[in-house]
């Protein structure tokens, strides 16, 4: 008779019929079960029995380690009840000897055997004797079963639950034992240890005789004042045997005041649980005590502190609250939570006496969003930069002050010491045909770092509460969190936000974005970069991201991720800028029609004052001509040199301010060129990159003469443009101009620096991607329409992350490719311009799955403006699949050439090199049978140019021989290089368009980036291809070992070949590591990385010829415990499909057929999260 009681909460997951193996024995292990292991005296083999919490029950025999080789056919006669409570269940078993084919054990005969829980809610395994390291089988190693010793006179223990009472906190703990079956009058020896965890000294010690007929029950008390954690072991014996054996763990705390620190997972805030012990408390205490946090550095030094915290001091509970250190510097810091005496009537023998002191180490953000990477963790400026001051309700950073005054919003904000504001911001109210404007004041100063200040305020707008908080970075970026409350039920005629602007300053506006209130499925509309001159009278428009008012000196940015939460009738009135004698007053209409309110809601918005440095010591400036932009893209303001600073434009006129050196200067030059080499970053230095997916025109410094730009999300642009001369020269103009310039000038110079080294563009590409057409989510207004959400927040930190990354990498490359002609400066030339003091603004996406090791950055920075950053992902297979867990690589679809070399079979080690060095092999990452990129292609020619890019989550590769219509070409591709198949699949020889009779000289293969094709051809293969090439029979399914694959031909404009596994994208889903094909007989097995408890849909298009096939689906290999679907349907296409729970972190499908002699196809295998 077996009793076991659970104690975790029960909790039955989703278990289908498959969980039972053909015996009809019930799969337990799948979800909350018991298991019993018991292994009779003399015999080799364990038995296994378990049951789930509703009873049901399986049982097995198992053999030897490490398989098992289990027998589902035995058959126990064992019964089980269970019993579910509030807290747990309890299960009961009863086994007959006879079912182990045994009479009754002997006296003191001994059997071997464990006893195991799984609670899958806390993916918890509990067992009686433990397995050792916790792997797929923890319960069963007989090697570790513990021994069941058979007798009739032991008696037992009973140790009820430990008393729990409020002494316990102060180290009072006590506990009861009792003897029971025990007839004869023998004591039972019972000792109870009391011990210090951590130094495992033992510290108190109980010997108590327990006797059953005078049924006295034991008690063992043991005190301690000293805090910490404790452990309680009970041990009851016998001359025999140990009878009973128990372990309880305490923690005491004899502190009044206790302190926890617990992490936020973005390492930006801090919260705090403090509790307070009545038992230290004095008498006279008051029912609320004001607690003091502060935080020292290791020079002794306050960095942090925040006072009047209120704390109820005689219900013994936790009081959580938040202490935000964002912008810290990394480091070790004291932080010590006390109660001062000054905040309120106290003896005097409180003042110092009671506090808590905890250390912790800083290191920036997690290292999780950098996985495997230490570089970029960090979220502090690159030194030297300006600290937040803050001094009688004024803020400032470098260049630039915002005056609140008593005011809950700014009063005046100045750039360079010019006032950017005609009078205060102000939210302007009506409501039952009265107007009014907030009243209040900054309230408390949440908390400052060097990096950022945190304050709220609070006042009164007609019937509202408004609550504002307030939240300053150290570039001068700052951010408002408008709540406002109602104290009753309202109908609001109208809410506006003004910021009246200084007209002397205000000249002209920028709107850089997108249209936030878009139409659905027009989010790619962009407005783009737009300046106009501020006219009289008034202009609307709809909720954009951004607008930028300024002279070409200063300005200020207003930015809003979203109009959720305005109501507008007419959406597109809800800006207007209006201008009169004196001012110009930028409104936000967020509520333009009466509306009923009656619950709180939040507005936030941003503001920037931008910074522009005086023009450095030998820098020169140039600007673009915007007369040669396309008309309705850019509405110029005279016809000299424009003075807006924009994203693309030299940022001046008046050679006096200005971001962009001009590239010639020697001395600048030999300063990028030194600073390349010691940090180890690769920073293109010439002025070529420009926005050019929009067709923007470019000016050639070095020939002095325009040229218009190439669409970079043109595929043909990368593909098919050396067939026109005349784009392939517009391409490598900046790039050839540049690198004949730098070698010429520097050629001796270089030679230190290994000039082989570096790697220069030749595609001229445009390496911008524009978040503007991606990180987007959406909402629905009040009026039912589909509305779109940018991050800003959010979308800056990739920026600052990616800033501090590039300058990190010393011993990894970075890779940078500046895009924007205007920017080129802030990376490549003027690093110290920026880290001075302004980090630029970007893009933020979600990456915590996201390998940085050498991966491509580039930068794009604009003044005050939240834009576009991205980092790039290497083109190998291992880093594209992956990657497709992130966000960031679901909205990767810019069209960006990642590489492109030109090889040359004479110089076969270079081309390897250089491949090496964009896609490094990295054996840390990688094994050695996935993927050697130095293996990628060879040929028996010259000039073979060989590019890939990603193009809508794809990867493109293509081979091109230069339209040499007289060489013989043999291309081998190695797809096993590529990672894309199993280790048995050989090289596959590709024929040239001579033998294949193409028109065109290239030859592609398309490959899915979320898969791995299921390609089982050898080179003995290619005369059946080129057969079925030839006869244009591209929709034959091409099969050898029950793997098919699909020959279609292209559009009529190109007659290339194309093979893929299906006419759509052949896999889905999320996957955290490289996906491996395995051949078994008459079929594949594949191994695809899921998420734990997720649900799964398996869809794969099976064409019989004879036989019956079935799709299988489980998480170790040939185990059928998730499902199978069959089909022996002939001649036809069937689609199969299947839907599971995962219970394990994999899932292996494997499609194949049992039949002698069955022939068929497989096509478009699909896997996807439902």
């Amino acid at each position: 008779y077996i009793g076991m009681q659970c104690p975790y909460t029960g909790r039955k997951t989703q278990v289908r019929s498959e969980d039972r193996v053909s015996t009809g024995d019930k799969i337990c292990w799948t979800e909350d079960d018991i298991e019993i292991f018991l292994q009779p005296a003399g015999d080799s083999k364990s038995y296994m029995l378990m049951a789930n919490l509703d009873g049901e029950k399986g049982d097995l025999i198992l053999g030897s380690p490490p398989g098992y080789n289990r027998d589902w056919t035995w058959r126990g006669d064992w019964q089980v009840k269970t019993n579910k409570k509030e807290d747990g269940w309890e299960v009961e078993v009863r086994i007959p000897f006879s079912a182990f084919g045994h009479k009754t054990p002997a006296e003191g005969e001994i059997w071997r055997g464990n006893f195991g829980q799984t609670c899958k809610l806390y993916d918890a395994f509990v067992s009686w004797s433990h397995g050792g390291p916790r792997q797929s089988t923890p319960f069963h190693p007989p090697e570790r079963f513990g021994e069941l010793y058979f007798t009739r006179l032991l008696p037992a223990v009973r140790c009820p639950e430990w008393l729990n009472s409020e002494e316990v906190k102060l180290g009072h703990v006590e506990g009861h034992l009792e003897l029971i079956g025990q007839k004869r009058e023998v004591p039972i020896n019972c000792s109870i240890v009391f011990k210090d965890r951590t130094s495992e000294m033992e510290m108190v010690r109980r010997e108590v005789l327990l006797y059953p007929s005078k049924k006295i029950v034991a008690e063992m008390i043991a005190t301690t004042s000293v805090s910490g954690s404790y452990l309680v072991r009970i041990q009851a014996k016998t001359k025999e045997a140990v009878i009973f054996s128990q372990e309880f763990f305490y923690e005491i705390d004899s502190r009044m005041l206790a302190t926890e620190l617990l992490y936020w997972p973005s390492r930006e805030e801090l919260e705090i649980e403090v509790k307070l012990n009545p038992y230290q408390l004095p008498k006279e205490s008051p029912p609320m005590v004001n607690l003091r946090c502060r935080m020292i550095d290791q020079a002794g030094q306050r960095v942090l502190q925040r006072e009047n915290i209120l704390v109820k001091a005689g219900d013994n509970k936790p009081h959580k609250f938040i202490f935000s250190f964002k912008g810290l510097p990394p480091g070790r810091y004291r932080f010590l939570t006390d109660i001062p005496n000054k905040n309120y009537s106290m003896e005097t023998m409180w003042e110092g006496k009671y506090f808590t002191e905890d250390y912790f180490e800083y290191y920036g953000n997690p290292p999780w969003l950098f996985k495997g990477r230490h570089l970029g963790e960090i979220d502090y400026p690159i030194s030297p930069w300006t600290p937040i001051e803050m001094k009688n309700g004024t803020f400032r950073c470098w260049g630039r002050e915002y005056l609140f005054g008593k005011s809950i919003l700014p009063e005046q904000i100045t750039s360079q010491g010019r006032s950017l504001l005609k009078s205060p911001i102000n939210f302007i109210l009506k409501e039952k045909g009265r107007t009014s404007s907030p009243d209040g004041v900054i309230t408390e100063i949440e908390s400052t770092t060097p990096c950022q200040a945190i304050l709220s305020g609070k006042g009164r707008l007609g019937s509202f509460d408004l609550y504002i908080r307030t939240q300053m970075e150290f570039d001068g970026f700052m951010w408002f969190d408008c709540t406002f409350s109602p104290s009753q039920e309202t109908v609001v005629e109208n809410l506006t936000l003004e910021i009246p602007l200084n007209p002397e300053y205000a000249l002209f506006y920028m709107t850089q974005g997108v249209d936030l209130g878009a139409s659905e499925g027009d989010l790619q509309k962009r407005i783009g970069a737009k300046v106009y001159r501020v006219g009289k009278g008034s202009v609307f428009l709809s909720v954009v991201e951004n607008i930028f008012f300024g002279d070409g000196k200063v300005g200020l940015s207003w930015c809003v991720e979203s109009d959720k939460n305005w109501i507008n009738r007419t959406p597109e009135k809800a800006l207007e800028i209006s201008k009169t004698e004196n001012e110009v007053i930028f409104r936000c209409n967020i509520i333009d029609t009466p509306w009923e309110i009656n619950k709180p809601f939040t507005i936030s918005f941003s503001l920037t004052a931008s910074p522009v440095r005086p023009l450095r010591r030998g820098w020169q400036s140039y600007a673009i001509d915007y007369s040669r932009w396309p008309e309705g893209e850019m509405q110029y303001v005279s016809s000299a040199r424009p003075v807006m600073p924009m994203s693309y434009d030299a940022g001046g006129s008046d050679g006096q301010y200005q971001s962009t050196p001009d590239a010639r200067d020697p001395d600048l030059l030999r300063a990028a060129i030194e600073k390349v080499h010691r940090y180890g970053n690769f920073i293109c230095p010439y002025l070529a990159c420009t926005h050019i997916h929009n067709r923007d025109p470019v000016y050639n410094i070095f020939k002095n003469e325009w040229f218009n730009g190439v669409s970079s999300y043109d595929p043909e642009t990368y593909l098919m443009y050396h067939g026109e001369e005349d784009r392939l020269n517009r391409v490598n103009l900046f790039a050839d101009s540049w690198k004949d310039y730098f070698l010429t000038l520097y050629k001796d110079y270089l030679a230190e620096f290994d000039v082989d080294g570096f790697y220069f563009d030749n595609t001229f590409a445009d390496a911008t991607y524009n978040p503007h057409h991606t990180s987007f989510g959406t909402y629905t207004d009040a009026f039912g329409r589909k509305k779109y959400i940018r991050p800003i927040r959010q979308l800056r930190e990739l920026n600052k992350k990616t800033y501090i990354l590039a300058h990190q990498a010393k011993g990894d490359r970075a890779y940078v490719i500046r895009g924007g002609v205007a920017n080129l400066a802030y990376m490549s030339f003027a690093d110290a311009y920026v880290s001075e003091d302004y980090v630029p603004d970007g893009i933020k996406d979600y990456i915590n799955e996201v390998s940085w090791e050498r991966s491509l950055l580039c930068y794009s920075p604009h003044r005050g403006i939240p834009t576009h950053i991205i980092p790039f992902l290497d083109m190998r297979p291992e880093r594209i699949i992956p990657a497709t867990n992130s966000m960031l690589a679901q909205n990767l679809q810019a069209r960006v050439l990642l590489w492109n070399i030109m090889c040359d079979v004479n110089t076969v080690k270079k081309f390897e090199a250089a491949v090496q060095d964009f896609f490094p092999y990295d054996p840390k990452f990688i094994s050695d049978e996935e993927i050697r990129m130095s293996g990628l292609a060879t040929t028996d020619t010259k000039d073979i140019k060989i590019c890939a890019y990603l193009l809508s989550n794809q990867v493109m590769l293509g081979i091109s021989n230069f339209g040499n219509q007289d060489a013989n070409v043999k291309i081998h591709l190695n797809f096993k290089s590529l990672g894309l198949v199993g280790d048995d699949v050989r090289a596959i020889d590709l024929l040239t368009k001579r033998k294949l009779s193409l028109t065109q000289d290239q030859l592609f293969i398309q490959i899915n980036a979320k898969s791995y094709l299921l390609i089982g051809l050898t080179t003995g293969e290619e005369k059946e291809m080129e057969k079925s090439l030839r006869n244009g029979d591209f929709e034959k399914p091409f099969q050898r070992n029950g793997i098919g694959v699909n020959w279609k031909q292209a559009n009529d404009q190109d007659d290339s070949a194309y093979f893929s596994l299906s006419r759509e994208k052949s896999y889905s889903g999320t996957f955290s590591q490289k996906v491996k094909i395995f051949h078994v007989d008459n079929g594949i097995q594949q191994v695809c990385p899921v998420e734990k408890g997720r649900r799964y849909k398996i869809s794969a298009w099976v064409y019989i010829v004879q036989g019956h096939v079935a799709l299988t689906a489980g998480h170790v290999q040939n185990h059928r415990a998730y499902g199978v679907v069959e089909t022996n349907e002939p001649n036809k296409w069937k689609n199969l499909t299947l839907e599971v729970e995962s219970i394990e972190n994999d899932l292996v499908l494997t499609i194949s057929s049992t039949d002698e002699g069955a022939e068929f196809y497989i096509d478009n295998v699909s896997l996807e999260a439902t």
